[in-house]
């Protein structure tokens, strides 16, 4: 099976909840061997709060790939027994790529080692997500 989902150079791609203001999300763009990813939480909905809270990271592509390879010869350490990176080696028998893959293991990244800085609050989601030029019409 194929993923639906062509992936292009620097476009944002919302790999989340279909809703993710509500329920929180995952954006992810990549450009060349670099992979950004943004998660969002809805205070609300997760920690019983106001307003939101943002984690940003960029990893290398290169980096991704590599961990993915190790885990795949040792399936039972490193980052991918924390979230299930089995299911990508079966996507990958069914036709998957290494490209498509790496979009949904960039995602993963975050919520194991978290954002490159700290936790970011505000209460205006989209115009917070403009900040990485993530705007609600173009992922």
């Amino acid at each position: 099976m194929k993923t639906i989902i062509k992936f292009k150079q620097n476009k944002w791609y919302n790999l989340g909840d279909v809703n993710p203001r509500l329920y929180g999300g995952i954006f992810v763009k990549r450009d060349g061997d670099e992979i950004e990813v943004v998660s969002t939480d809805n205070n609300e909905e997760t920690y019983g709060g106001k307003g939101y809270t943002f984690n940003s990271r960029i990893d290398y592509v290169s980096e991704i790939v590599d961990l993915y390879e190790k885990f795949k010869k040792n399936l039972d350490k490193g980052i991918g027994s924390c979230f299930d990176w089995k299911r990508y080696i079966k996507l990958e028998k069914e036709g998957w790529t290494i490209d498509e893959i790496v979009m949904y293991l960039a995602s993963d990244m975050i919520g194991y080692y978290g954002g490159d800085t700290e936790s970011e609050n505000d209460t205006n989601y989209w115009e917070r997500l403009g900040y990485w030029g993530i705007r609600p019409n173009n992922f």
